[in-house]
């Protein structure tokens, strides 16, 4: 094909730049983000009839380490794709030619991903923030830079060169595939990067694990990452997600009308940035089919994510959920998503499964990945019957890390057939790992009708003390449990620090080295008179009831520091929404207490922050960050 659409994701990071560029005056206005509404979806033909959820699909596979080593026997590289799964129901391929590059997903038979070149497929597609070289040949986007492709190179554009496959493993239901990536705007030039692949074929859709190794001498700093990119077959045009402000909870689906102009590009003003909330998006046919891509939180990944048809003959879909990192030689940098193919209404259900979320109203008929030990549990109109016993605990998915000191209760709304009964809320922590009931909240319920009572967990200090990864429900003794609703409710947010959980969606963006914990304390190195980082995650904040910031700190150099907000409607980060403020730049650790109430725009939903923790050169440690 030779009208290549491959471009860089460099786009996103100046749009994010020029958006969050801090200076003494407004910065220019830029377009406005439209928010879409929630509008009934459009009517479509009848998707299969479904089964409401028993039991969650499987825990994922949790984002591997360094020590996840390869699966299955070597086998012979040899054919165009191999493929996972029965491409006659459900199949994801591998590309052969092109670096084992995930470029097909077959499902009932019919194609969902689009390979029209190396520059499509799914694959993670990094940039360097400061690196260019000269465009090869008749390139449409001119000159470019260090992007390490799995797929292989554009060019020639009669016949791309692929990635080198180094070595590639199989079982019956997973895939393992390592990779030397190419450059993608030379001609065959070998990259300084590795990618290996870990594929695993799942209850109705595929999880899938990447791990990038810098093998090679130089730094690139800082850049936006396509985390991954994904382009979707031809057919498939219907744009679906949620970017409500009630993640969770089942609100109706939100059909997206975004479509690249003729010569602009993702981060254009047809194309916008947006922010998925529950961490998924889709394309579709007319009868709402298709495929929806799902990125759990994670190190690295922000909440801002493309969505659009990009303007082509014929158009293709894509999305691609953004990160920033830097590559240093010798780091590994890694991500998990999952593909979950058919009815995006169904697939919606295993994403609700999947994706760690701490209001779990069970509306979509899915346990919404609690599971129980031996009994198993059902769920219809949004209740969850259970026996609930010592031996048939109910426990979430593992990772929700929740800071304990913002959430003081955990609500339940339920009902006991007849009689009361006891019912106990366990934890597990970063630090503690076994189930213990001395870290557990318990209260009677009593009566038939639905009702909602709290574990006032906040009056534990293990609970006030940590990050809570893992709940669950226990019974002393056995008892028929009806569950409508579980919600943790916060009063604020907090970032302590005490482990790198604290910064995923934390991204240093301008004028710092990557962001690290060390001993219970962010650090930051300033590069420069402008540094910043932001927090682009989601946090609703209501700017009435939670008015405060406080940031302890350390600074070596600088004068003042500012704190800027967003909104839902208005992504930009301006003057008009921050906050300046004196700091002392001694080297001791100082309390700085902001009131946000003195900001006559902190109004509202406050959904991100952004922090510039000094304006010169020097090192910061920040002990921890809270939201009141």
């Amino acid at each position: 094909m030779l009208n290549m659409i491959k471009r860089p994701a460099r786009w996103l990071l100046l749009v994010l730049l020029l958006a969050s560029a801090c200076t003494s005056a407004p910065i220019a206005e830029t377009p406005e983000t439209p928010v879409p509404s929630s509008p009934t979806p459009p009517p479509a033909t009848d998707p299969p009839p479904s089964t409401p959820t028993s039991e969650p699909t499987a825990y994922p596979t949790l984002t591997p380490t360094a020590t996840l080593a390869p699966m299955g026997e070597v086998q012979p590289v040899t054919g165009d794709y191999a493929y996972l799964g029965d491409k006659d129901e459900m199949a994801l391929g591998f590309n052969l030619n092109s670096g084992g590059s995930v470029g097909s997903l077959f499902w009932q038979g019919g194609e969902l991903v689009d390979d029209s070149d190396n520059g499509r497929f799914i694959q993670i597609s990094p940039y360097d923030g400061d690196d260019i070289y000269e465009a090869v040949g008749n390139d449409p986007y001119g000159n470019f830079g260090w992007n390490p492709l799995q797929s292989g190179s554009k060019a020639p554009m009669t016949n791309p060169v692929g990635g080198t496959i180094l070595e590639f493993r199989r079982t019956e239901d997973t895939m393992y595939i390592k990779a030397l990536a190419k450059e993608w705007g030379k001609l065959d030039q070998d990259s300084d990067t590795i990618y290996e692949v870990w594929a695993f074929l799942r209850e109705g859709y595929f999880e899938v694990h990447v791990r990038a190794t810098h093998i090679g001498t130089e730094y690139h700093i800082t850049g936006s990452v396509e985390f991954p990119a994904a382009y979707f077959e031809f057919d498939l045009r219907d744009e679906y997600s949620y970017l409500g402000a009630a993640p969770f909870t089942g609100e109706l689906l939100e059909e997206l009308h975004y479509v690249a102009a003729p010569g602009e590009l993702p981060g254009d003003p047809s194309c916008p940035s947006v922010i998925p909330t529950e961490n998924w998006a889709a394309f579709a046919r007319p009868d709402q089919t298709g495929l929806i891509l799902a990125v759990p939180p994670q190190k690295y990944l922000s909440a801002y994510w493309a969505v659009c048809l990009l303007y082509d003959s014929p158009q293709v879909g894509y999305i691609s959920p953004l990160a920033f990192f830097d590559f240093a030689p010798g780091d590994t940098r890694e991500m998990t998503y999952y593909l979950i193919p058919g009815p995006i209404a169904e697939g919606r259900k295993i994403v609700y499964d999947l994706i760690p979320h701490t209001i779990w109203s069970f509306n979509l008929d899915t346990l919404e990945g609690w599971q129980t030990e031996s009994t198993p549990a059902s769920v219809a109109d949004g209740v969850v019957v259970l026996a609930l016993s010592p031996d048939n605990p109910l426990t979430s998915r593992p990772a929700l890390n929740i800071q304990g000191r913002t959430a003081p209760t955990v609500s339940m709304r339920a009902r006991v057939p007849e009689g009361e009964a006891m019912v106990c809320l366990e934890y597990l922590t970063l630090s503690e790992s076994d189930w213990n009931p001395d870290r557990s909240a318990c209260l009677t319920i009593a009566g038939d009708e639905f009702a909602k009572s709290d574990f006032n967990v906040g009056t534990l200090a293990s609970w006030n003390e940590n990050v809570i990864t893992q709940l669950r429900l226990t019974a002393p003794e056995a008892t028929q449990l009806e569950l409508d609703s579980l919600i943790v409710n916060k009063t604020g947010h907090a970032w302590e620090f005490d482990s790198e959980a604290d910064i995923f969606n934390w991204n240093a963006l301008y004028n710092l080295k990557p962001l690290r914990v060390e001993s219970g304390n962010l650090v930051l190195e300033s590069l420069g008179d402008d540094p910043y980082l932001s927090l682009p995650a989601n946090l609703a904040i209501d700017a009435a009831t939670m008015p405060q910031i406080e940031i302890r700190m350390s600074v070596s150099a600088g004068h003042s520091a500012q704190v800027f907000f967003a909104t839902g409607t208005d992504l930009d980060f301006i003057e008009e929404k921050s906050l300046v403020f004196e700091i002392n730049a001694d080297g001791q650790y100082h309390t700085y207490t902001l009131d946000m109430s003195t900001v006559d725009t902190w109004q509202g939903t406050v959904d991100q922050l952004r922090l510039d923790p000094t304006d010169a050169p020097g090192t910061v440690e920040v002990e921890y960050i809270r939201i009141r």
